[in-house]
């Protein structure tokens, strides 16, 4: 049985993963560091509460906030993590196996859903928005367009 080859893609593809990557962590730490300021601190008002409907604090203290039992800004920090690694790898001329575009995508493609289910809780459900919790969805996008276009590693070799 032959053994799939590692595939390069182009730098284009890790200039967008490190980019979104990096992007999406930063938001992901904001949100964080926010997050246990007002745990220790209820009368803490984030920098991201500007007014009664952009607000980031009401929106973190929502059991929306915390889906899985945990704060939601956790998964983003170890998988923005994640994709920022990886395309600075792909940037450093890696060659990453089938399997691990196949996982990268199938995981891009759950943050892709999992925020926009969470901006749509807290658009029509808490009637809020939060600033810090909508940069996550267009990194999330660009991390699953980059997946998209090195076509899961399947042997496609983008131009450039």
């Amino acid at each position: 049985m032959r053994r799939p080859r590692p595939v390069r893609p182009d730098r284009r593809i890790g200039r967008l993963l490190a980019l979104a990557g990096a992007i999406g962590w930063l938001a992901s730490f904001q949100l964080t560091v926010d997050d246990w300021r007002l745990l220790k601190d209820p009368a803490y008002r984030p920098p991201c509460d500007i007014s009664p409907i952009v607000s980031c604090g009401s929106v973190m203290s929502s059991p929306e906030g915390s889906v899985f039992g945990f704060p939601n800004m956790l998964l983003g920090l170890g998988a923005f993590a994640a994709v920022a690694v990886l395309g600075l790898a792909v940037l450093g001329g890696a060659r990453l196996h089938r399997a691990l575009w196949l996982a990268l995508n199938t995981g891009a493609l759950a943050g892709v859903v999992f925020v926009h289910w969470l901006i749509y809780q807290s658009l029509f459900v808490l009637g809020r928005l939060c600033p810090y919790c909508a940069v996550p969805a267009p990194a999330s996008a660009g991390a699953e367009r980059a997946h998209l276009n090195a076509r899961c590693g399947a042997g496609y070799q983008p131009s450039g």
